[in-house]
């Protein structure tokens, strides 16, 4: 095996030999800033010498689609996508190693700082950057947006300290090359590859057995242009796969088989799924505790028969065109769902007087999280007297049918008391306690916790930052803290002859 230096020696030979090498369509190619896909290479009519027809990942920075004075050399995935480039000004990119070495390795004098704080830490700067010079004790090795390629040498020795490579928009496209470049991190548990257009079906690795023998768990493979072939084998080739990130691929199904047994979270961002059956396969694996689905085209979901999802605990369907509360119902269908995200397209809209998120809590009972917002025992409360009394008078709506059912189990019939109306306004009747007197007050259903108080503080006379204020409800007089002062008072489901208690803080 040969050592640093010994490879920095060799490197010139390394890049003749790479000279050498002819480029290939399918090859990852970088000019300046600038990275594309060769998908031609050859003679253009009325130009002289070979050129190379790139797809520009960034559409505007080439001429046309692939046609060259009427005739076509390739086909681009866009109108201006496509131009022609001579071979000489084309990157066709480095081995991990040289990268490596530029970032990590290379001599450099620091820069020197007249503020005395600021020269102690590049002192410090100094102290690691001399630390980060072994290569192979680095536990962590970032190489985003450079232009690895290709494997190390065959004799480079094994990088046994890094546990997490991140390969970010490089110039990889051959999973032959990918995995040679993991037969060096044995240790490796986290991997990013994401923006590097890999080929389709792997089909540089004919070995349908080969697999990854790192411990490798978390794997990033977002903006690759995936197809469902190639994404059915990364379970098998990575076989030790708990977290997969799997965004903006163009997948329209995923189906990892007995693969992805181990899966605890997947990440289908921005894929055209556009049909939650597509994803029925799903629900048998037994790990499954977070799934993404953001943006992929869902118009409404249903779940297979049984359900599924033993564990799914965390689902993301935000920016979907959901449009019927059937979905929702579904949804309750899931047996460990605590954490929804569900903001964007929502397309249904609750009546009554009830906000989405009111109607989703009632709905879904065993939701402790919403929107990164937890639900507390008041706020649970609160919506679901507010859905039983709302929607629980007949005619009850088939898809509500089963919560009224349930609710009314929980609180008994619902109260069909209006609060009643003068002049347009929603007035109650409430009575206000404190110690031993009471007042009758008539109060609009939209007065705020906080005005509240500048109300009862006035009535009685009192401070009104020492007031804390709780609700007695209905026959049974439950209780209900009035602790949010943003809150109003139909949030808390007040009726008629409702009592209000107030407290004084010392």
């Amino acid at each position: 095996r040969l050592t640093l230096e010994e490879l920095r020696t060799e490197r010139y030979v390394d890049c003749i030999l790479e000279r050498m090498c002819p480029i290939e369509v399918g090859d990852r190619v970088a000019v300046g800033y600038d990275r594309g896909t060769v998908r031609y290479v050859g003679p253009v009519d009325g130009y002289s010498g070979e050129w190379i027809g790139i797809d520009w990942d960034d559409a505007k920075r080439g001429k046309h689609n692939g046609t060259v004075n009427g005739r076509v050399y390739f086909h681009a995935r866009d109108k201006t996508s496509g131009s022609m480039v001579r071979a000489a000004n084309v990157d066709t990119g480095r081995t991990i190693i040289e990268e490596m070495e530029s970032k990590y390795a290379q001599d450099g004098q620091m820069e020197e700082q007249l503020i005395g704080a600021r020269t102690v830490e590049m002192i410090a700067m100094e102290k690691i950057r001399k630390k980060q010079k072994n290569l192979w004790k680095l536990g962590c090795i970032v190489l985003d947006s450079k232009l690895v390629s290709k494997p190390p040498r065959p004799d480079c020795p094994p990088f046994d300290k890094c546990t997490e490579l991140n390969l970010y928009n490089n110039l990889i496209a051959k999973w032959s090359d990918l995995l040679a470049i993991l037969d060096f991190f044995p240790s490796l548990r986290y991997l990013n590859i994401r923006r590097n257009v890999m080929e389709p079906r792997m089909e540089s690795v004919p070995d349908a057995n080969r697999i990854i023998k790192s411990p490798i768990f978390h794997v990033v493979l977002s903006e690759c242009q995936i197809d469902q072939e190639t994404a059915a084998r990364v379970m098998k080739v990575f076989p030790h796969v708990e977290e997969l990130y799997m965004t903006c691929n163009g997948l329209e199904c995923f189906d990892p088989g007995a693969h992805g047994l181990n899966l605890t979270l997947l990440d289908l961002e921005a894929n055209p799924i556009n049909d939650f059956s597509n994803l029925h396969n799903l629900s048998v694996l037994p790990r499954l505790a977070s799934l993404n689905l953001t943006e992929c085209g869902l118009t409404n979901i249903r779940l297979p028969d049984p359900a599924g999802f033993p564990d799914l605990q965390l689902l993301n369907i935000r920016y979907n065109e959901i449009h019927d509360w059937d979905s929702v119902s579904e949804l309750a269908r899931l047996p460990s769902l605590q954490r929804l995200f569900y903001k964007g397209n929502w397309e249904v809209e609750p009546e009554f007087g009830l906000d989405v998120r009111e109607v989703l809590i009632a709905k879904l009972p065993q939701l402790v999280d919403l929107e990164r917002s937890d639900i507390s025992a008041v706020e649970r409360r609160s919506a679901e007297l507010r859905f039983l009394n709302k929607y629980g008078v007949a005619p009850i709506r088939p898809q509500h049918l089963i919560d009224i059912e349930r609710l009314k189990k929980i609180y008994g019939e619902p109260d069909i008391v209006r609060p009643t109306m003068n002049l347009g306004l929603d007035l109650l009747k409430v009575n206000v306690s404190l110690n031993d007197k009471t007042v009758e007050c008539s109060l609009l259903a939209s007065t705020t916790i906080r005005r509240l108080k500048t109300i009862i503080g006035r009535l009685f006379r009192v401070n009104s930052a020492k007031i804390s204020l709780a609700a007695e409800c209905g026959v049974e007089r439950f209780r209900i803290e009035m602790d949010n002062a943003l809150r109003s008072l139909s949030f808390y489901t007040l009726s008629d002859g409702d009592t209000i208690v107030v407290t004084l803080s010392e």
